[in-house]
């Protein structure tokens, strides 16, 4: 082969390389972590941020605003067959336009609701009407309690799975705010999202501040709904399971009882607790804060200039509880919230590292 041949075929080698790299390039945000494709996303750009999440097959867990939480909402909505979603507040334009086409069922908080679709344009109104004259769209009408769950069942390829946390749909809690979420699947977490699917289905079917108690869960994940499960006996029953440590971030906390648990395990147990409170709801007269500082607790208020609305504890590096519930009575006893309790270990971690992280922060 002449030099002049074999140069050319080089060059050519060159250029194909070249190619591909750049193919697999301005393709990258459509894989996952594991090389599959995760779709085209179809998010307006002033909503998405760009920022994308590992997607692991048996739990998921991440945090917003530092992780997508809308863009990984979308993700698990385009690939689920049937959606049913409990949150308290959504004011996601996009998210209602998927309701449209989608099998995707919402059960929401009346006030919230109502303040969502004054605030919406004559469109996105007429959205909304068209939602609820289907039938997918149905709101808990109490007063002056409220349904503020945050959670999804999602069914995937005959697999369901549940998204669980404190985030509501908002851009706030996806963009501004401090919050959480978890995502379990059946085939893993036996009939966790059976749970959720069951409250609900009692929601939609117009069952608010009750309904039937689940069974006494006898292995983690375990799932408690108040007010009819008592949530916080439940999480006082982890609370004196600790040894070492609690640390905790609420965004409101006023529950007198968990106040004194905390206290009194301090005294009897010597064990270092810290709590980070939301600012705002610190300075209420009713906040556990200065009960707890007063008491040798180490105690600190956010410095996120929106909102810390997480509503989570680590105990001992062995127990996670997380879910919609604030510490309060009225969430205890009125509204209807869930909460889940878990021990697996690597996001316990995570969310060791994330409580470490922000203590060091707004220290």
């Amino acid at each position: 082969m002449s030099k002049k041949k074999s140069g050319i075929n080089s060059l050519l080698f060159v250029i194909l390389i070249l190619l591909v790299a750049y193919v697999i390039y301005v393709n990258l945000d459509r894989f996952s972590f594991d090389g599959t494709s995760l779709g085209t996303i179809d998010i307006s750009p002033e909503e998405n941020t760009g920022k994308e999440m590992d997607y692991a097959p048996i739990l998921n867990s991440f945090f917003c605003p530092e992780e997508d939480c809308n863009y990984n909402l979308d993700y698990y909505l385009s690939q689920s067959t049937e959606t049913k979603c409990a949150i308290y507040d959504v004011d996601l334009p996009w998210f209602y336009k998927e309701m449209k086409d989608k099998n995707i069922f919402l059960v929401t908080d009346d006030v919230q609701y109502g303040d969502v679709f004054d605030d919406f344009n004559s469109d996105m109104k007429k959205l909304l009407l068209e939602l609820r004259s289907k039938g997918k769209i149905k709101t808990d009408v109490r007063e002056n309690d409220y349904m503020h769950n945050k959670f999804c069942v999602f069914n995937i390829a005959d697999v369901k799975s549940v998204w669980v946390g404190s985030a509501n749909f908002t851009t706030n809690d996806f963009f501004y705010n401090n919050n959480n979420v978890i995502v379990f699947d059946e085939l893993n977490y036996n009939k966790v999202p059976d749970l959720f699917e069951k409250e609900f289905d009692e929601m939609w079917r117009g069952t608010f501040n009750g309904g039937n108690e689940n069974p006494i869960p006898a292995t983690y994940p375990k799932v408690y709904f108040c007010p009819e499960d008592d949530c916080s006996l439940h999480y006082s029953e982890v609370f004196d399971l600790a040894d070492k440590n609690i640390f905790c971030m609420f965004f409101d906390f006023t529950h007198d009882v968990l106040g004194e648990k905390l206290i009194s395990l301090k005294k009897e147990k010597g064990l270092d607790i810290k709590v980070i409170f939301e600012t705002r709801q610190a300075g209420s007269q009713y906040s556990e804060f200065e009960k707890l500082q007063a008491a040798g607790i180490k105690v600190i208020k956010d410095k996120n200039p929106k909102t810390m609305h997480n509503k989570f504890c680590v105990i001992d590096s062995n127990y996670l509880i997380t879910g919609s519930m604030n510490p309060s009575k009225h969430s205890d006893t009125a509204n209807d919230e869930s909460i889940i309790i878990i021990n697996s270990q690597y996001v316990i971690d995570e969310y060791l590292d994330y409580f470490e992280k922000y203590w060091e922060i707004w220290s």
